[in-house]
């Protein structure tokens, strides 16, 4: 969920932010994680909410929502839907998109819908097909500087 945090942050246009790298974003819940073509996804987002987000949680504190009774109590998009949905236009700030074929539709409409809406200029689009943390682990050096390409050297 980190890229889809990024996303809704660069859309609020904070005065101190250069650049966002959201990495795999989900940029609408309807359709990448609830409900695929509008078929409710049973699978993955059911072991996701209760072994990742409620078994990882601070328990000092309460959800401002149950996910998935929401997905039960809003089975057709609609404003609830729409709320969640991020202002991809009005980012302006360069933005490096990166998405991936191997999420099986979890992230991958969601980046590239990113890719298309977001409202910089100055946007690039890397895709992958391999593991995720792999490809992130791999690209970041590269991404601080500290590996140069045959393009960038002198």
């Amino acid at each position: 969920m980190g890229g889809a945090l990024i996303n809704v942050d660069a859309a609020l246009r904070p005065p101190h932010l250069k650049a966002i790298i959201p990495w795999e974003a989900v940029s609408d819940l309807y359709r990448e994680m609830a409900f695929h073509g509008g078929i409710p996804e049973t699978g993955f987002v059911p072991i996701w909410w209760k072994k990742s987000m409620m078994a990882g949680r601070n328990k000092q504190f309460d959800f401002a929502e149950d996910f998935l009774a929401e997905i039960d109590r809003h089975p057709l998009e609609d404003s609830y839907w729409r709320g969640k949905q991020t202002a991809l236009e009005r980012i302006n700030a360069p933005a490096l998109v990166c998405a991936s074929w191997t999420d099986q539709g979890l992230h991958t409409r969601g980046s590239l819908e990113a890719f298309e809406r977001i409202g910089s200029a100055e946007k690039w689009l890397y895709t992958h097909g391999r593991r995720r943390a792999l490809r992130f682990h791999l690209l970041m050096p590269l991404i601080r500087g500290e590996i140069r390409t045959s393009a960038g050297s002198s």
